[in-house]
């Protein structure tokens, strides 16, 4: 029987969200079918590659942020 995996099914796989019943079914299907196993290795790159991302604000981000704090500061500071 041909069962019908969506990048859905193959993500949840990949974030083991899946019943034992249906990660059988996929790995079965793994093996069986290249083209699904091939999506499976994309994914799987494509997840490490997310988790090597460094985020950072930029600096004037962080600048403006800063600055809003300190004139907040200074304000209440005043009305005291």
């Amino acid at each position: 029987m041909k069962h019908q995996f969506t990048i859905h099914h193959l993500i949840s796989y990949l974030y083991n969200e899946l019943s034992l019943l249906e990660k059988a079914a996929i790995k079965q299907a793994l093996r069986e079918d290249e083209q699904l196993s091939n999506q499976l290795n994309l994914l799987k790159e494509s997840q490490k590659q997310l988790t090597d991302i460094e985020l950072e604000p930029e600096k004037n981000c962080l600048d403006n942020i800063l600055n809003y704090g300190k004139s907040n500061r200074l304000e209440k500071m005043h009305k005291s």
